[in-house]
């Protein structure tokens, strides 16, 4: 009897030991397929890393059918994102082929529609893989802790999702037959309404959805070649006392889609192209966007071009133009054509940050988008990736909108805004029949006088608020005095002649009031701004909305709102981008 006892024991001790064998080789192949899998992805090797997925998986299913299916959630996660890398392959060969195709200039359809499903099987992995993350304590605690970016990246992974599958229902009308965009460059160190100075731009042609060219030219090409006379702005002609408008100060207008309308009318005046849609970028863009992409050579130029001289390599192509040289188009255009050649060549993780990257532009309004005739606008409009001013109303019946915006036009010939700092900072009170506000704004002055790249000098800039219709200017002080001595101390100090730009005017534009004046920050100087204005309130409003838009390029700018129900605060917060709040009762 003992001996079948021990006999029995000896069994079972064997049979653990296979079992623990067992479960070390399953998760050790589990682990090492994941290892080589997650390497292999690294590397853009897709097939091989959907290859040890592929094993990984298997490693992982052992270990499943030893714990009968009932494993901890965090196998589960583990598993679809091993799933995920498998698809991988499948989303690189559909990709291959597209891109085949492309060259060839024969995307169909259905190569689209083929690339949309293995998306779209993608992203329902990923979304189940961060359900179960969310499931799973161990796996949560460490994927979401403050320094983990898995969030971030999964947000990220959304956005391109949603995007690409846009992008794809609307490939026809985007890029279907003949289309051209017009890509502008923005030097927003020299910030004007829509994001920056015009130095430069692209053209872009696509046929039956294939990029066909990607031109750059310099903007004072098509500007000399404008018939005619167009009388300016009235600022415009005060700033520069010529008496005509050009191409290049045709961004006026702090509504991107008018402005872009003007733009496009004096390229059909000059050249004679009309384009399906208009997209502005802005230069500060570029350094960051090397960041990512990392250093590039540029062997007709002889130059090494990273995140740390992009910007003053760009900034000298807008001073080595004289007429008839084709100096800064040659440099630009070799630029554009080896950062397309660069982009062609990115990690999978480069890729990912460029998609978080675009998305933050957008948000940023550090690129507009303006299409023609296409259905996609109104999103556009909606997500506020157009620059388009809102109409000024409200979401519901028996509300008051609100409205403030602020836009700056550098005319000093500088490029001042690469240090100007300009801090808003308003404060409203919604009483009984009126809303009374206190705009003050701060503009200090640090940027450098010798700096090539960075030239400074005095701020001398146009300045436009926007309030609601009806709005009364009741104070209006600069430097702690009334505008009309600033205006006088500025004709006395600055020796300026009767046409000099020292007046302000007070009109309705649309839904807004729209206030203009002229202000001149010296270097090193700090110059405050103060406006007291009321806006009558109607007697059935039950509730209040403010809607605050940013202007397209600032940098160093930042907006503090304060609001008063009466003697009750209601809310107070900085604020770096657009903004629409909505109180839900007015209870005065």
């Amino acid at each position: 009897m003992p001996s079948e006892v021990s006999l029995l024991l000896k069994k079972i001790a064997l049979i653990i030991r296979i079992l623990v064998i067992y479960v070390v080789l399953s998760f050790l192949i589990a682990f090492l397929g994941t290892l080589l899998s997650i390497g292999y992805l690294k590397k853009q090797r897709f097939t091989a890393a959907s290859y040890y997925a592929s094993a990984a998986r298997g490693g992982l299913f052992s270990l499943q059918v030893f714990c009968a299916f009932q494993c901890p959630t965090d196998v589960s996660v583990w598993n679809e994102g091993l799933r995920l890398i498998q698809q991988s392959k499948q989303i690189e060969l559909h990709s291959k082929e597209l891109k085949a195709k492309y060259e060839f200039g024969k995307v169909t359809q259905q190569d689209l529609a083929a690339l949309k499903a293995d998306l779209s099987v993608a992203q329902l992995t990923l979304d189940q893989m961060m359900e179960l993350t969310e499931q799973s304590k161990v796996i949560k605690k460490i994927a979401f802790n403050s320094q983990s970016t898995l969030k971030d990246q999964y947000s990220t992974l959304q956005f391109t999702f949603q995007h690409l599958f846009i992008t794809i229902d609307h490939y026809d009308e985007l890029f279907g037959g003949e289309k051209i965009y017009l890509v502008l460059f923005q030097n927003n160190y020299e910030l004007r309404p829509t994001g920056g100075f015009l130095g430069s731009y692209a053209t872009v042609k696509f046929k039956d959805g294939v990029m066909t060219s990607f031109e750059v030219q310099d903007i004072y090409v098509p500007d000399g070649q404008l018939a005619g006379h167009v009388d300016p702005p009235l600022p415009i002609q005060q700033a520069f006392q010529q008496g005509f408008w050009n191409l290049r100060d045709a961004n006026w207008h702090p509504d991107f889609p008018r402005s872009a309308e003007n733009v496009e009318w004096f390229f059909d005046q000059s050249t004679g192209e009309k384009f399906d849609g208009v997209i502005a970028v802005n230069y500060t863009l570029i350094p960051e966007m090397m960041k990512i992409v990392g250093e590039m050579y540029l062997p007709d130029q002889d130059i090494k071009i990273n995140d740390q001289n992009v910007y003053s390599f760009l900034q000298r192509t807008d001073d080595i133009f004289f007429p008839g040289s084709t100096k800064k188009k040659d440099t630009l255009s070799s630029f554009s054509k080896y950062l397309q050649l660069k982009l062609q060549h990115l990690r999978p993780s480069q890729y990912l940050e460029l998609a978080s990257f675009t998305q933050q532009a957008l948000d940023d309004k550090d690129v507009l988008l303006f299409l023609k005739k296409n259905s996609l606008q109104g999103y556009i409009d909606q997500k506020n990736w157009s620059g388009r001013f809102k109409n000024n109303e409200c979401e519901h019946a028996y509300c008051f909108p609100d409205y403030f915006a602020i836009s700056d036009s550098n005319m000093g010939v500088n490029k001042a805004n690469c240090c100007v700092q300009r801090r808003v900072s308003v404060e409203k009170n919604v009483l009984e029949n009126q809303v009374v506000s206190i705009t003050k704004v701060s503009y200090y002055n640090p940027s450098p006088t010798g700096d090539f790249v960075k030239t400074g000098g005095t701020y001398k800039a146009f300045v436009r608020m926007y309030f609601p219709q009806n709005t009364i200017v009741e104070e209006f002080t600069i430097d702690g005095v009334s505008y009309a001595q600033y205006a006088e101390e500025q004709r006395s100090q600055r020796h300026f002649s009767e046409i000099t730009p020292i007046f302000f005017t007070q009109d309705q534009v649309g839904p807004f009031t729209e206030l203009g004046f002229w202000i001149y920050t010296d270097v090193g100087k700090t110059l405050p701004v103060t406006i007291s204005t009321t806006t009558p309130l109607p007697q059935d409003s039950k509730s209040y909305q403010l809607t605050v838009q940013k202007q397209p390029g600032t940098l160093e700018m930042y907006n503090d709102f304060t609001i008063w129900l009466g003697s009750q605060e209601l809310w107070r917060d900085t604020i770096y981008s657009d903004l629409l709040l909505v109180t839900p009762k007015l209870s005065l």
